[in-house]
Formats: C-alpha cells, sequence, structure tokens
C-alpha cells in the first residue's frame, strides 16, 4: 500500500473483545471495548489511522499529516475528506514519492536534508531499512531486488 501511486482509503475489521471477570463467584465475560482481527502492525502502512468507537465519535492514533493528532474525538463528515483531499494536494505525497523511490542512501540523504518533517520521518526510516537491507543482502543483489 505504502508504493501504491493512488490515494487508498480502508477500513478494517474489529471485534468486541471480552475479558472473564469473577462476579459472586462465577466468571462472566465482560466487554471491554473493540479489538482488532487484522495482522499485528497494519496501521504502519497508513499515513493516517482513526478508530471509531460505538457513538460514531473519530479519534486518530496516528497521523503522518498532522492534521488530526492532537484533536478531540469527532465525527468524521466531509469537512474531514476535504481536509485531507487539500493535504495530499499539498505537494507532502510527491515528497513521499519522492523518497519511496530513493535508489541510494545518497539519495535518501539529499531528500531528508530537503524534506526533513515529523510527517516524512516514518518514509524516511522505512526506506533506509530498505535500502540498507537491499545493499546488506546478497541474495537480493543475485536476484535484482
Amino acid at each position: 500500500m505504502i508504493n501504491s501511486p493512488v490515494h487508498l482509503i480502508a477500513t478494517l475489521r474489529v471485534k468486541q473483545d471480552y475479558v472473564l471477570s469473577d462476579k459472586n463467584g462465577k466468571m462472566v465475560p465482560e466487554k471491554i471495548g473493540l479489538k482488532a482481527i487484522q495482522r499485528d502492525g497494519v496501521d504502519y502502512e497508513f499515513t493516517l489511522v482513526f478508530d471509531l468507537n460505538i457513538k460514531h465519535l473519530a479519534s486518530c492514533n496516528k497521523d503522518r499529516t498532522g492534521l488530526f493528532i492532537n484533536s478531540p474525538e469527532f465525527i468524521i463528515d466531509q469537512s474531514t475528506g476535504v481536509k485531507i483531499k487539500q493535504w495530499c494536494l499539498s505537494g507532502e505525497e510527491d515528497n513521499i514519492t519522492k523518497i519511496q523511490s530513493a535508489d541510494n542512501l545518497k539519495t535518501l540523504g539529499e531528500l531528508y536534508k530537503s524534506y526533513k518533517s515529523d510527517e516524512n520521518m516514518g518514509f524516511f526510516i522505512e526506506r533506509k531499512a530498505a535500502l540498507v537491507n537491499k545493499f546488506s543482502n546478497p541474495k537480493s543483489l543475485e536476484n535484482g531486488h
């Protein structure tokens, strides 16, 4: 998803999570909220992650855009989409594409000097790790990866 040339919106499934509590000597299931049922760390792939509660209020638990990270709970509406679209069109995505396309550490370092920001840091770290792995793994070089 990170390398996709288009913007993606995805929803992820959750299920009710329970714990067993002792009530009057009996073990009784008690709802404790929602639990994700996808692989661990899947939110790493996203630029923005909102969690919706049972009252349809969104809270932002990951935000590389800086638009929502410290916002109180809110209802997602058309204005939310407008903010996200404006960010996407602001050029930040072009920077991310350049970071993800860097084919060596020198180029990535030059981009880092130009585009260093909290919003881009995760992309720099990820690309650097991929490049280090690529150039330190002889099998990946043999296979052209």
